[in-house]
């Protein structure tokens, strides 16, 4: 069983997202199976309008 999280963070111009079902657990980081996925971008505000100036 897989308990996902999701975790946003907003810093100056840049949003980042980390998902996964990683936990701090002692089982997380030695025995179980866990993934993580990261990335960056602008804030929704800003790809749009980066989208109309298209």
């Amino acid at each position: 069983m897989m308990h996902y999280k999701l975790l946003t963070l907003t810093y100056a111009d840049t949003i980042f997202a980390s998902a996964g079902s990683a936990n701090l657990t002692a089982a997380a980081w030695n025995r179980n199976d866990e993934f993580l996925v990261q990335t960056k971008g602008p804030p929704a505000y800003q790809a749009q309008a980066l989208l109309y100036a298209v």
